[in-house]
């Protein structure tokens, strides 16, 4: 025999039901999603060297965020603590004294960062295993603040100060997926300026989903992504066989094209490809009269840099220096180019540029794109 429910809805019940559905479709609507995967470190790598995977990643993801804001911030990371009757989970607060030491070691090229892996990992861990043994703390003062609530106690002044207030806003919060796929699965951010990193960790890759509120700027959540996908890099290469790409960087054969503004421009003869991204690279930082600096600190002399596998460089100091006589080298080139990618910069700049080379780029059958940008740019 089968039983039904039969709930009476009155009008006023009718009508919260009706906010909560749009409430839920106007936040919802705003969160935005990216995600990425990394094919050349996983589990089986981290644990060969000794480490923990997680916390490579979690250390990844702090060394992403400092490059992109200068500073660290309450980070959350979920932790099961479903051996309890009940249990639910408890916050593991990922960014250390460790995780610190590390970022700054490895922003400023110190010697020592293979044993500062090795004390992140060991904070790590223990972490882990006090906050799923019951030992953390989030949850206890949670657990003391819900009590005093229920039982009509005024609120310890702990919960109303800054400083709680502070380490509760957390801008990373992060958790592990235990799937494969990590297109389908997300963890969301928690404060309207912060980022929700879901990430897996598995026998042939690692993956991250990065959510944000879209109200932070869509080009964040994107650069967010980019920058993990080179952290990871850097710490499985070890600073080892990087090959050397730019920011603004096209293939040899002129049909990829990716920008730093993350938004990517996308031109009637290049398009978009993010897996560029995945390849190895160190960018170029600046140019001089003198030469090319790299991201790393070294540095190039002379007008012209080529990159094995990415990226031919030509120095352009001012939009008059883009001539027919200056694009003529790129006329001999073998293989042949079907498009030459000029940044002039300014907008001002644009069809100055384009009135003196494109006649003579067309005598070659080169196509030319122009995007204006804020460093100028001159890359096949």
């Amino acid at each position: 025999m089968k039983y039904f429910a039969d709930f009476t809805l009155t009008d006023s019940i009718r009508q919260k039901i009706q906010e909560a559905q749009q409430k839920h479709v106007a936040i919802g609507s705003k969160v935005r999603f990216s995600a990425a995967e990394y094919f050349e470190m996983n589990r089986k790598f981290i644990k060969q060297s000794k480490l923990s995977p997680d916390s490579i990643m979690q250390l990844a993801i702090q060394l992403t965020f400092y490059k992109l804001f200068k500073k660290f911030v309450p980070s959350y990371e979920s932790c099961s603590t479903a051996a309890f009757l009940k249990g639910r989970t408890e916050c593991v607060r990922s960014a250390t004294s460790a995780t610190t030491n590390a970022v700054l070691a490895i922003e400023n090229n110190k010697s020592n960062i293979g044993e500062l892996l090795k004390q992140c990992s060991a904070m790590h861990s223990q972490l882990v295993k006090e906050a799923a043994t019951g030992q953390g703390f989030d949850r206890h003062l949670m657990g003391l603040r819900c009590t005093a609530e229920r039982l009509g106690w005024l609120q310890p002044k702990l919960f109303s100060s800054a400083i709680y207030k502070y380490m509760n806003g957390f801008i990373l919060s992060t958790s592990t997926l235990s799937t494969e796929t990590i297109a389908f699965g997300g963890f969301g951010p928690v404060v309207p300026d912060g980022f929700g990193i879901a990430y897996n960790i598995l026998s042939n890759k690692m993956g991250a989903l990065i959510s944000s509120y879209k109200a932070i700027i869509i080009m964040l959540r994107l650069r967010l992504r980019r920058l993990l996908l080179r952290q990871l890099r850097m710490l499985s290469s070890d600073y080892k066989n990087r090959e050397v790409m730019t920011d603004y960087h096209i293939t040899p054969f002129g049909n990829v094209i990716s920008d730093d503004n993350d938004q990517g421009p996308r031109t009637t003869l290049s398009r978009l490809n993010d897996e560029m991204l995945e390849c190895q690279q160190i960018g170029i930082g600046s140019i001089s009269k003198y030469g090319f600096r790299l991201y790393d600190g070294q540095f190039l002399y002379g007008p012209i840099a080529i990159f094995p596998k990415a990226v031919l460089s030509w120095r352009v100091l001012t939009p008059d220096d883009i001539t027919p006589e200056s694009v003529r080298f790129f006329t001999m080139l073998e293989p042949k180019l079907d498009v030459l990618v000029v940044g002039p910069g300014d907008r001002q700049h644009v069809d100055p540029v384009r009135r003196r080379i494109a006649p003579f780029l067309s005598k070659h059958n080169i196509g030319l794109e122009i995007m204006h940008s804020a460093s100028f740019l001159y890359r096949f």
